[in-house]
C-alpha cells in the first residue's frame, strides 16, 4: 500500500482540459490563427508552458507575457464552470480514511490553485500544495525533489497521480511509481505508451493504492 499521494491539479483532479482548449482557440480567433482539435492540443501539451506556445505559434506571435495574460484572462472568465475530475472527492476521501498523506504537486500558479481548492471545498484532504510562484509553469521537478529531501519521505510508500508524460518525468526523477488518467490533457493514445500504470478514471486508483489490483494495467513502452 501507498503511504503518500503526489496529485497534480490540472487535468487530473481539476476537469479542465476542454476549458484550456476553448482558451487556447479563443486566442487563436484574436491573431487571426486557425483552430486547434483536441488531438493536436494533446501532441503540443508540454511544460513549461512556453514550450507548448512555440509549437503552437509562429516565432512573431510569440509574446508570452501578452499569450499568458490572454490565456488567463479566458480562463478565468470560465473558472466556476470547471469542476473535480469525476471521482475526485470520493478518491480524496478514500485516501484519508487509509491515513494516507496527500500532497498537491502543480505547475500551475500556488496562491490559484489554492483559491480553487478552497472553492471546491477540498483544501482539508491536503497536506500541502507545492506550486510555481508565477505563471510560467515550469520547475516542477525541481520543487518535488526539494519537497522530498525537506521532509525526508520515504519514496518506496509514494506514487505520482497525474495526466501528462511531464507528471511521469517527475516521478522518474523521484524514482517513485506513477499512474496517469487519461482524462485529462494528453489522452489515451500517447499515455498508453508511456511505460507506466494507466486508467480511465480516478476510481481505479482505490485498488492500485491499496495494492489489491490484479489485472494488468502497465502498458509496454512502445506496446
Amino acid at each position: 500500500m501507498y503511504d503518500i499521494v503526489l496529485w497534480d491539479w490540472n487535468g487530473t483532479l481539476l476537469d479542465d482540459c476542454e476549458t484550456a482548449l476553448c482558451c487556447v482557440n479563443e486566442m487563436l480567433d484574436e491573431m487571426g490563427e486557425s483552430h486547434i482539435d483536441l488531438e493536436k492540443y494533446y501532441s503540443l501539451v508540454d511544460t513549461p508552458i512556453i514550450k507548448f506556445y512555440i509549437g503552437l505559434l509562429r516565432t512573431d506571435k510569440l509574446d508570452f507575457d501578452k499569450i499568458s495574460r490572454d490565456y488567463h484572462r479566458a480562463y478565468n472568465k470560465r473558472i466556476h464552470d470547471i469542476g473535480l475530475m469525476q471521482g475526485a472527492r470520493e478518491i480524496l476521501e478514500h485516501n484519508r480514511s487509509l491515513g494516507i498523506t496527500q500532497v498537491i504537486i502543480t505547475s500551475a500558479q500556488k496562491s490559484d490553485v489554492q483559491k480553487l481548492v478552497r472553492y471546491y471545498g477540498i483544501e482539508e484532504y491536503f497536506k500541502d500544495i507545492i506550486g510555481a510562484s508565477d505563471k510560467l509553469a515550469a520547475q516542477k521537478i525541481t520543487r518535488a525533489l526539494e519537497y522530498f529531501e525537506e521532509n525526508k519521505l520515504d519514496r518506496k510508500t509514494a506514487i505520482m497521480v497525474g495526466d501528462t508524460l511531464h507528471d511521469l518525468d517527475t516521478a522518474n526523477a523521484l524514482c517513485i511509481e506513477c499512474a496517469l488518467i487519461t482524462k485529462g490533457h494528453q489522452g489515451e493514445k500517447i499515455l498508453k505508451n508511456a511505460g507506466c500504470i494507466v486508467i480511465n478514471s480516478l476510481y481505479e486508483l482505490s485498488k492500485i493504492i491499496k495494492g489489491e489490483r490484479t489485472e494488468k494495467v502497465i502498458y509496454p513502452k512502445g506496446g
